[in-house]
């Protein structure tokens, strides 16, 4: 779920609604947008936006994104531009309610995308890959893991990439040139996203149920 500026508490659901509640637990809102809403909604600041086949918001603006749905929340650049990911394995670039660029990944896309400090947006895909992208859509690198990538990355200050996938490794890539810097094996697939500490440290989950915290240089 996501909050907006009046503190309400916004979800999709299976039913294909997306429901607004206040601070109170009483339901505000409850709009029919699709067959199925997946992807966690965000707030800009101002509007709230979800997403399946068609990119909405709350403003009423609507951006239509292909047949396959998206799975994962929406990503804010700095300048307001909008990254998803999508099931037909392309990445989105959405400026001024419209698709700047699509780029297709080669493989299902289920997490989200992160955005460094540069404007870099990393994505991986269910084929293992991970990518590396400028905000004009140019691949910076592009790298093979062993296995799928369900979740989102994560991008530290220094500009190190943590990210989890289905070979039961957080793997650490050097954010300039996609380099693998390491690789911590748990006791099975990481599909959850990964989790960034103050401290530097790194937080994922594995299907052996258990939640695990690595030092962010392993």
């Amino acid at each position: 779920p996501c909050l907006d500026p009046d503190g309400r508490l916004w979800l999709g659901a299976d039913d294909g609604h997306v429901y607004a509640f206040d601070a109170g637990g009483a339901m505000k809102i409850r709009a029919r947008v699709a067959d199925l809403v997946a992807a966690s909604p965000v707030c800009d600041g101002a509007e709230v936006w979800f997403a399946d086949t068609t990119l909405r918001n709350t403003a009423g603006h609507a951006v239509p994104l292909g047949d396959e749905p998206v799975v994962a929340p929406p990503a804010f650049g700095d300048n307001g531009e909008l990254y998803v990911g999508s099931w037909d394995g392309k990445l989105r670039k959405i400026t001024s309610s419209s698709v700047e660029w699509a780029v297709d990944t080669g493989g299902q896309i289920y997490g989200g995308a992160a955005v460094g400090r540069d404007g870099t947006v990393v994505i991986g895909n269910r084929a293992g890959v991970v990518m590396a992208l400028a905000p004009t859509s140019e691949v910076l690198w592009r790298v093979e893991l062993r296995d799928g990538v369900y979740g989102t990355p994560a991008i530290a200050a220094n500009d190190t990439v943590f990210v989890g996938a289905n070979d039961n490794r957080v793997h650490a890539l050097d954010m300039s040139k996609g380099t693998e810097l390491w690789a911590e094996r748990l006791g099975r697939d990481v599909r959850s996203s990964v989790a960034l500490m103050q401290d530097g440290s790194v937080i994922a989950a594995s299907w052996d149920f258990k939640l695990v915290c690595l030092d962010g240089g392993a």
